[in-house]
Formats: C-alpha cells, sequence, structure tokens
C-alpha cells in the first residue's frame, strides 16, 4: 500500500516494455529511489496460493523482463556490484522444471495458518 500523493508523484507504473509482469517491482524501485521509506508488515495479511498454472505463466520473457527491472532498479539505487548477482535468480529460476518449484512451494507452505 501507498498514499496516492506518492505514487502520482512516481507517475503511477511505468509503461516500458522491459517492466511487463514485474510492474510492482519497478514501482517500489522508483519509490526508494526517489526517498520515500517503507516498512514490511509483521503480520499476515493474506496467503496467496500458486497452482501450476500460475507457475506456467512464468516464462523466458517475463524472467528476462524481471532481470531488466531488477538491474536498473539496482543501478538506479546505487546497489554495489556484489548484489548484482540477484539480478539473474528469475532466469535461473525460469529454468528449473515447473514441477520441482511446485513441489518446493507446496512444501514450504505445509504447516502455515490458513
Amino acid at each position: 500500500m501507498m498514499k496516492k500523493s506518492v505514487y502520482d508523484a512516481l507517475n503511477g507504473y511505468s509503461l516500458k516494455d522491459y517492466v511487463l509482469r514485474c510492474e510492482d517491482v519497478d514501482l517500489w524501485i522508483r519509490f526508494f529511489a526517489k526517498g520515500f521509506r517503507g516498512a514490511n508488515l509483521q503480520e499476515t495479511l493474506y496467503y496467496v496460493r500458486e497452482d501450476l498454472e500460475a507457475s506456467k505463466r512464468r516464462d523466458f520473457k517475463n524472467a528476462t523482463n524481471a532481470s531488466k527491472t531488477l538491474f536498473y532498479g539496482f543501478k538506479e539505487n546505487g546497489y554495489p556490484s556484489k548484489q548484482y548477482l540477484y539480478v539473474v535468480k528469475p532466469i535461473i529460476s525460469v529454468m528449473v522444471p515447473q514441477k520441482i518449484k511446485y513441489a518446493i512451494n507446496q512444501r514450504r507452505w505445509r504447516g502455515t495458518k490458513q
């Protein structure tokens, strides 16, 4: 969540091609680059359950978009060069077979309150 005045100051969501499917990441990167401050809530407000179909929507093009968004965001925020390793995480993740990722997520969420 953010105030509408902050959203307006950031000129809303970007329409750049490489931001497709990672618009929120781009918005938060610009949020912090402009000097706004944020915090994570410690309380879980809702859970998101993903099925196998959700993981299938994460294709190589979307992973490339996410990596580009992270790269430009890290650069804009002056991240140290060792942090740039995280830029390739979306591309590596898309190479892992979907059934394996689905199984890992099922195991991770087992035992959480819902």
